[in-house]
C-alpha cells in the first residue's frame, strides 16, 4: 500500500520499548507514591481506622513496585541500555508472569 515506508518498521520496536519504559517508570513513581501515602495513613491509624485495608493497599503497592521493576529491566535490556544474557531477561519475564498468574487466578 506504500502508507508507511519499510525503512521506518525497524524502529518500531525500538520505540515501543521506550513507551512501555515511561509508562513502567510512571508505574514505579506511582507505586512509591502510593506507598508512602498509605504507610503515612498507617502511622496516624486510630481505633475507628481499617487497618487491614491499609495493610492490602500497602502490599499491593510493594508488589506493582517490584513487577514494575522487572519489566523495567526487560524493557532496558531490550533498549541496549543493559546487557544481560536472554536467559536473564526470560527469567524476569517467567517471574512477572507467575506474579500476574497469582494475582488473576483463572
Amino acid at each position: 500500500m506504500g502508507i508507511v515506508d519499510s525503512k521506518k518498521f525497524t524502529t518500531v520496536p525500538t520505540w515501543a520499548s521506550r513507551f512501555w519504559l515511561l509508562g513502567l517508570i510512571a508505574g514505579v513513581i506511582n507505586s512509591v507514591r502510593t506507598y508512602k501515602i498509605n504507610n503515612a495513613k498507617l502511622e496516624q491509624a486510630d481505633e475507628k481506622t481499617d487497618v487491614d485495608a491499609i495493610n492490602s493497599k500497602i502490599y499491593s503497592a510493594k508488589r506493582k513496585f517490584i513487577w514494575d521493576l522487572l519489566d523495567m529491566f526487560i524493557a532496558l535490556n531490550s533498549l541496549n541500555y543493559l546487557h544481560f544474557t536472554e536467559g536473564d531477561v526470560g527469567l524476569a519475564g517467567t517471574i512477572t508472569s507467575i506474579m500476574a498468574w497469582l494475582l488473576f487466578p483463572a
